[in-house]
């Protein structure tokens, strides 16, 4: 009469684990050189090692299975069994409507896009500004009161995988003021001197309208000499 071999074995880490990272697993039988060990690791990465602990992982989700049964020339043990659950990795990708750049007094809103649940933790990071509600996986609405360059981040973890740190910039400018400063009245053919005011930049569109004075240049922010040729209140 011949004893049975031992298949026992624990696994060491964890009894869940994310996609593609390692768990450990031990044999903690008795060793014999002669044993012929059948390992099932249910599509698990990693070589089964008798000896040693050995890593696996797993790059799809689910309940993943582990077998061990092991023969010598006279028996064969029973079948030990155990599980690991393999839990998704969630994304943070989001993104921002209308765009990503835009002016102070405008409103974003920026929609979560990734694969986590709502019952995922949401670690939003709206930096100087503040997001609305600032917390979960629906939509996020920032109004933008000042110019600047803003990093908008988010994090998020479930079933204890975390994802990278996800980000989009967002560009907001300055409303351009449109005051200007000309002389209360002229003469008819003089050239009446009008100067812009206003905080536009150079690169700015400007829509003159002299309602039918002549102006030079009559585009941009430079000085416009304007003339008119009739009498009467223009404005």
């Amino acid at each position: 009469v011949h004893a049975l071999p031992s298949s026992t074995f624990n696994i060491t880490t964890t009894q869940s684990i994310c996609a593609g990272t390692l768990d450990t697993v031990n044999f903690t039988g008795t060793l014999s050189a002669s044993d012929t060990y059948n390992w099932n690791v249910d599509g698990g990465n990693g070589t089964p090692s008798n000896s040693k602990p050995f890593a696996l992982s797993w790059s799809t989700t689910g309940d993943k299975k582990i077998s061990l049964a092991v023969s010598d020339q006279f028996c064969t043990s029973d079948t030990t069994l155990d599980s690991v659950m393999v839990y998704q990795i969630p994304t943070a990708t989001f993104t921002a409507t209308p765009s990503l750049s835009g002016c102070a007094s405008t409103t974003t809103t920026f929609n979560y896009t990734g694969n986590a649940s709502a019952n995922a933790a949401y670690s939003w990071d709206f930096g100087l500004v503040a997001g609305v509600p600032g917390t979960g996986g629906g939509a996020q609405t920032v109004n933008w009161q000042g110019p600047g360059t803003f990093p908008i981040k988010l994090q998020v973890s479930e079933n204890g995988c975390t994802s990278t740190l996800d980000s989009l910039v967002m560009q907001i400018y300055a409303v351009p003021t449109s005051i200007f400063h000309m002389p209360k009245y002229g003469c008819v053919g003089d050239s009446v001197l009008v100067s812009y005011l206003g905080s536009g930049s150079t690169k700015a569109t400007y829509d003159w309208n002299f309602f039918g004075g002549i102006a030079n240049p009559g585009t941009g922010s430079g000085v416009q000499a304007v003339t008119w040729n009739t009498t009467g209140k223009h404005e």
